[in-house]
């Protein structure tokens, strides 16, 4: 069985939201590019702060936004530490969201990313733990690198973004594999109060449940709107089993 989700139902709430608050809009950009694209799409730099607003997604659920009458919804991410490493860089952003549907409304997490500093790909540590367990499969190995932007790989490009296979209790092969493409290049006009049009590219990683060889699921993991020497924009990091989801689009930045 192969079931695609939750971007169709993500998708929905994103433009219906958009069009109530007026929190952003975006059309293919009037550019050409040919070959790799800027590798200083998310250049990270100690103390740069972003703002977002957007929604909250359910955990475990198909998509639709959590209720927030009163517009409450808030996500700072502050980049805490640069540190070079060979040709890459190590960071961390930590990560203020606010979801007023939530108990605790607000929860404060320290992200880390590897950048490399030659093409410009950046990967996020990110747990596996949630869609495993939801499978029936224990491991103490949860935390791995899936690599969420792909400069070098040019528009439409697509790579491998993380890949590894599993057995359950059952000893049936089950893989994990996260593909990513460089979807477009965009114009959008994000939430401040300048309302500025952002030229952008935009990224986007797919998460694939393979059972005994066979695709069993795929669903939008993660799509990212970054602007050349900016960063991110707009986006979407979806939900999951037992984790809330978020849209994001920038309302202002201290840089």
């Amino acid at each position: 069985m192969c079931r695609f989700s939750p971007f169709a139902s993500i998708a929905f709430f994103v433009i219906v939201l958009c069009l109530a608050s007026g929190c952003s809009s975006s059309s293919t950009a009037p550019v050409t590019v040919n070959g790799p694209l800027h590798k200083t799409v998310f250049p990270p730099v100690t103390g740069h702060q972003y703002i977002y607003t957007g929604f909250g997604i359910p955990a475990n659920s198909d998509g639709g936004a959590l209720p927030d009458p009163q517009n409450q919804y808030r996500t700072s991410w502050t980049v805490q530490t640069v540190a070079a490493q060979d040709t890459t860089q190590i960071f961390t952003i930590i990560d203020t969201t606010t979801i007023p549907a939530l108990t605790p409304s607000t929860t404060v997490k320290t992200l880390t990313f590897v950048r490399d500093t030659i093409r410009g790909n950046v990967s996020m540590v990110v747990s596996l733990g949630p869609i495993l367990r939801s499978f029936g499969i224990t491991t103490t190995d949860t935390n791995h690198l899936i690599m969420l932007m792909r400069p070098s790989a040019a528009l439409f490009g697509t790579w491998i973004a993380f890949d590894s296979s599993f057995s359950d209790t059952a000893g049936v092969p089950f893989e994990l594999r996260y593909t990513g493409t460089v979807v477009d290049t965009e114009r959008i006009t994000d939430s401040t109060s300048l309302h500025l049009v952002d030229y952008v590219y935009h990224f986007r990683v797919v998460q694939n449940v393979i059972i005994s060889g066979s695709l069993f699921q795929a669903s939008v993991y993660s799509e990212f709107w970054l602007q050349n020497e900016v960063g991110p924009i707009e986006m979407l990091i979806a939900q999951d089993q037992e984790n809330a989801g978020n849209f994001r689009v920038l309302s202002s930045k201290n840089f």
